[in-house]
């Protein structure tokens, strides 16, 4: 009897789809949160992650040197339009990226 069945296809999925949106600073399931960035402070590690306190109640979180810049996202997103895949691989990347 197995304890747990585990899909190799969706874990390879979610670790594809959160590397990716950790490169391109995709704010919809952020990994970098307020409270994470608190742990760092409390650890004393990483200092230039630390949430920096620019108002009341607001905070800003400095991007991680792994976040693409404007111009690297550009040309990520264009290599990912443009590649292409066997059928039984992938399915068509480029049909879901927007250039725009």
């Amino acid at each position: 009897m197995l304890r747990h069945n585990l899909d190799m296809m969706h874990i390879e999925k979610n670790i594809c789809e959160n590397g990716i949106r950790t490169l391109l600073n995709i704010e919809r399931k952020p990994k970098e949160h307020f409270k994470a960035r608190l742990d760092l402070v409390e650890m004393g590690i990483r200092k230039n992650l630390h949430p920096i306190n620019i108002g009341q109640n607001k905070v800003f979180l400095p991007h991680a040197r792994f976040s693409l810049s404007l111009k690297e996202k550009c040309i990520f997103c264009r290599v990912l339009k443009e590649v292409k895949v066997s059928k039984s691989y992938g399915s068509n990347v480029s049909k879901c990226v927007n250039l725009e």
